[in-house]
C-alpha cells in the first residue's frame, strides 16, 4: 500500500479578466488587489434595506487599468 499526500491548493479567479492563479495559502496572490466599494441599497422610501457593496479580486493588470479609469473619471467629473 502507498500513501500520497497532495497539498491544498486554492484557485484565484481575477473577477474582470478571468486570469487564475494557484496559491498554498488563502492570502490574496503577490500583486493582486482587492477592491471594496460600500454601498447601500434603499427602497422607494429611501430606506436602506440592504448591502449592494461590490467586493473584486482583480489580477495586477486589470488592478492598474480599473485604478486608472476610476481616477480618470474623477478628474473629469471634477472639472464638469
Amino acid at each position: 500500500m502507498s500513501m500520497m499526500t497532495i497539498a491544498i491548493q486554492y484557485k484565484y479567479t481575477c473577477n474582470s479578466c478571468g486570469k487564475e492563479h494557484m496559491s498554498a495559502t488563502k492570502d490574496l496572490p503577490p500583486h493582486w488587489d482587492h477592491l471594496h466599494l460600500s454601498r447601500r441599497a434603499y427602497d422607494f422610501s429611501d430606506a436602506a434595506v440592504a448591502d449592494a457593496s461590490i467586493n473584486l479580486d482583480l489580477c495586477q493588470d486589470c488592478s492598474k487599468l480599473i485604478c486608472e479609469a476610476i481616477n480618470a473619471e474623477c478628474v473629469r467629473i471634477r472639472s464638469v
